[in-house]
């Protein structure tokens, strides 16, 4: 399977301001970023600095839709919404 990748020559971005908004709550958190990361990327680096437990990403809808799929976060499917600095995005990896 497929993961997102970054490469060796990025260079980091300061952050961006993450929400999502699920059953239990809101959490707010910033995310570190390199240069071409999306959405995907966000939530794995959120992950790896603690601030989520399960970003789970499908990637079925990549050829069909363009785009990969946040299937579940935090253990909840379907029950929570994202923004990337007061945005919500359009697709996990667009």
């Amino acid at each position: 399977m497929p993961q997102p990748q970054q490469s060796a020559h990025t260079q980091p971005l300061s952050s961006v301001h993450v929400t999502i908004v699920q059953p239990n709550g809101t959490a707010r958190f910033e995310v570190k970023l390199n240069t071409g990361d999306d959405l995907c990327a966000g939530l794995m680096e959120a992950k790896a600095e603690g601030k989520i437990s399960s970003p789970l990403i499908d990637y079925s809808y990549l050829e069909t839709f363009g785009s990969l799929y946040i299937r579940e976060i935090n253990g909840y499917s379907n029950n929570w919404t994202v923004e990337v600095n007061g945005v919500g995005p359009k697709g996990c990896s667009l």
